[in-house]
């Protein structure tokens, strides 16, 4: 028994070592990667001369940003809504409904797509905590960018063997949980941490002891055994961020716009110049002002007023509109999401444009479903009910735009070659709870019928 423990020890010690290690560089990757989608976008290209004249200035920091990889974000995250999950025996769905209904599961799963279109992977960590009625109920943890990781199989990068979280407590310490399908191992940093993010003067897993409290033990025995922590991604292979190919675009436009920031500084107003040898120190320039040059004395260069022209910004807003067209061809998003002026696309040409749009959608939705599904099946496992993936039903809205003409007139041409209309629902996207409540409402539309028609031939015969 004492080797085995042994044995379990030096595996959890392994897997804490990967943990730190990953923390450190996905982590720190995963953060830079939402800083940058949330506009804190590093300024590259420009001169230590440009930098200097702005710090000499009280602006610390040189920021000049027009954040238009957010769009390319948002132009795909706003198509994605997540309606429903089921499972397919009703009385394993009430508890299922019951569930999602405590935990906010549609409404938090917003939060979830964006950090994982604007990072390549988001987490999401089911554990049982209390309700306002003091009841122990499962409920899944929004985690903000860089604080999980997850541990990968060796052989299979597609399969998580075991995830870590680490965070700052208010003492000063860093925390950090090392999940895995048999238990929860807890640890603290073994000195307080000097810098103001969690773990990043930490380099090894021997800066951590073992630590826990009367509620949340060193080590705790996970019910389920299933790995309570669920990782979305955007692509199998590697996080990617969806604006990724966008960012050199990006960074050139915002040096662009630095330029441009920069000469209408220096340049944008116009400038005029004296040329004279008499004193000009009592000049002042203000409104309604008049200066009093005297002219040259004989036998000198006589006196000079003059004026430059004022420097011509919109040279510079053609570059930056350049590269907004650039950021939308190479992200292939839809001219008209990052095009300012332009005439409004006709609905035939809106549907043909974001043709592109919808598959990708659609795409995100198929790699974020099975994601979703764990997350049922774990906040079922904590009730003690056992769900089979094949039994859970992830439900999307339609990510197309929609002509309620055009889809009327497509329904009506289905039923004439004779569609069911429950089929007919099915393939628009609609949700099976509407297409039940569209089959009640049709059953009781029938009885109704029936009823007044047994009504009438009573009352005729009566008539006889």
């Amino acid at each position: 028994m004492g080797m085995m423990e042994d044995l379990r020890m030096a595996d959890t010690m392994a897997l804490l070592d990967r943990a730190v290690a990953a923390l450190r560089t996905q982590g720190r990757r995963q953060r830079a990667y939402w800083e940058y989608y949330e506009g804190d976008q590093p300024l590259l290209y420009v001169t230590e001369s440009v930098r200097n004249y702005f710090r000499s200035r009280a602006r610390s920091q040189l920021r000049f940003v027009e954040n238009w990889v957010s769009v390319v974000v948002a132009s795909v995250l706003e198509r994605i809504h997540l309606q429903a999950l089921h499972h397919t025996n009703p009385k394993v769905d009430a508890v299922l409904q019951r569930l999602l209904a405590e935990g906010d599961v549609v409404g938090l799963s917003y939060d979830v797509h964006e950090q994982a279109l604007a990072t390549g992977e988001a987490y999401l960590i089911v554990w049982p905590s209390l309700t306002d009625m003091q009841q122990r109920m499962p409920r899944p943890f929004f985690q903000v960018p860089g604080s999980v990781v997850a541990l990968v199989d060796n052989e299979d990068a597609t399969r998580m063997v075991a995830a870590a979280k680490w965070w700052k407590d208010s003492e000063g310490f860093v925390r950090l949980t090392l999940y895995t399908p048999e238990a929860l191992y807890r640890y603290r940093s073994r000195a307080r941490a000097a810098g103001s993010d969690s773990g990043e003067d930490i380099t090894d897993a021997r800066a951590f002891a073992p630590y826990g409290t009367e509620t949340a033990p060193a080590v705790e025995a996970n019910p389920t055994g299933r790995l309570p922590v669920v990782r979305f991604q955007t692509h199998k292979a590697a996080a990617t961020p969806e604006y990724l190919k966008a960012a050199p675009a990006q960074d050139m436009l915002n040096k662009t716009l630095a330029d441009q920031m920069v000469t209408g500084e220096w340049g944008a107003f116009p400038q005029r110049y004296i040329v004279t040898n008499a004193d000009l120190s009592q000049l002042e320039s203000k409104p309604a002002g008049l200066w009093e040059i005297p002219a040259g004395v004989e036998g000198v260069e006589p006196t000079k007023v003059g004026q430059f022209d004022p420097a011509d910004l919109s040279n510079y807003t053609k570059v930056i509109e350049h590269f907004v067209a650039a950021i939308a061809a190479i992200s292939r998003v839809p001219s008209y999401y990052l095009r300012a002026g332009g005439e409004t696309p006709s609905g035939e040409a809106l549907r043909l444009m974001d043709s592109v749009l919808v598959h990708r959608a659609k795409a995100r939705m198929a790699a974020f479903a099975p994601a979703w599904k764990q997350v049922a099946r774990l906040m079922l496992a904590f009730e003690g009910v056992q769900a089979d993936l094949a039994d859970l039903q992830v439900e999307f809205a339609d990510p197309a735009v929609t002509f309620p003409d055009k889809v009327a007139d497509a329904r009506a041409k289905n039923r004439q070659a004779g569609m069911p209309l429950t089929s007919i629902l099915r393939e628009e996207g609609k949700p099976e709870a509407f297409i039940r409540q569209v089959q009640d409402d049709l059953l009781e539309e029938r009885q109704e019928a029936s009823l007044e028609a047994g009504l009438a031939q009573l009352l005729a015969g009566r008539a006889e």
